[in-house]
């Protein structure tokens, strides 16, 4: 099932400058989009090309962000609710076109979109990416039935997979260069998520507290997994490829959120203080945090951290609009 959708714009527009509190001489990038808001970026590419979504109309549109200032919006037929970019700059996605119903995406270089649907799942949803164009996410044949994951191929084989043990099925989340791919899974329908793992061999290991909702978020090219755990407040996470999870909080934070690693072992989030306010970190593979603030937000989210170090993510102005922003501390 395929439809070809161009862009629906293409601009490059004069974009605001800050310094950043994380270091001197240090700027970010807000990416607005006339007449829209609520711009949300989801992920970055070594190039720095952002990919997320926005509000206009009241629909949820996408947009692709280049460093050069290039801003590049698209559609689907319903709401864009995640997405990931590849080296290329190809997008993959999933977007919402009924109450009940959900469709992955794929949206070429060019602006080509083809609709991506996993042979046996009317409902697929697409969570995460490599640089390679490899594609992760699950599907379902209605909204009542356990969740299966897949991974997809650049050329569009797709691999349905369950994890075993896991009877209330499960979701791919992120998948690295090795093709090594990490989720989230149940022991049974209805029962808290743990996080799993599947080796490029198929060999699959569910890990975590099967009495904590267990959220996955990335994963490195050493295998190196993150996420939050839903634990009120929530906490941080990353498991190591030989099996060692490690639980962290940001400093002096009431809640942790993670948001993605790079292949440094840098790890970017959320977290909120004692007046609920959102800052963004930086934890750095030593263990060391940075708290990151878009000078004049009231608050701040990271969302993606790439190989080069760039960061992307959401701040809300003191007038509480929300901007994407981007930029290297």
């Amino acid at each position: 099932m395929s439809m070809k959708r161009t862009t629906r714009t293409a601009a490059v527009f004069t974009l605001s400058l800050f310094c950043l509190c994380s270091g001197v001489g240090a700027t970010v990038v807000t990416i607005q989009i006339p007449g829209g808001s609520y711009v949300t970026p989801f992920a970055m590419n070594n190039n720095g090309e952002v990919t997320g979504n926005y509000v206009q109309n009241f629909e949820i549109h996408g947009f692709v962000w280049k460093p050069d200032g290039t801003l590049e919006t698209f559609d689907v037929p319903g709401d864009i609710s995640s997405s990931t970019i590849s080296a290329t700059g190809v997008v993959t996605g999933y977007y919402y076109y009924s109450r009940y119903g959900a469709l992955g995406f794929v949206r070429a270089a060019d602006g080509t979109i083809t609709t991506l649907r996993v042979p046996h799942g009317p409902v697929t949803e697409v969570f995460g990416g490599n640089s390679q164009g490899w594609s992760v996410g699950g599907f379902s044949k209605n909204m009542h039935t356990p969740y299966q994951a897949f991974l997809r191929s650049p050329s569009g084989k797709t691999t349905e997979f369950s994890v075993p043990g896991a009877a209330g099925g499960a979701y791919a989340k992120a998948v690295n260069s090795s093709r090594v791919v990490a989720g989230e899974a149940a022991v049974l329908l209805g029962h808290l998520p743990q996080g799993f793992v599947r080796a490029a061999d198929g060999t699959t290991t569910m890990f975590g507290d099967p009495d904590v909702y267990m959220v996955v978020s990335g994963m490195n090219d050493a295998g190196t997994i993150v996420g939050s755990l839903q634990t009120h407040p929530d906490r941080g996470f990353f498991r190591t490829s030989d099996g060692t999870l490690t639980v962290f909080d940001a400093p002096n934070a009431k809640s942790t959120d993670v948001g993605s690693i790079n292949n440094s072992g840098t790890i970017v989030g959320a977290f909120t203080d004692a007046n609920d306010v959102s800052h963004g970190f930086i934890r750095a593979a030593s263990g060391t945090f940075t708290t990151f603030d878009v000078p004049g937000a009231i608050s701040t989210e990271i969302a993606a951290i790439n190989n080069k170090g760039v960061i992307a993510g959401t701040f809300q102005d003191k007038n509480g609009v929300t901007f994407g922003f981007t930029g290297k501390p």
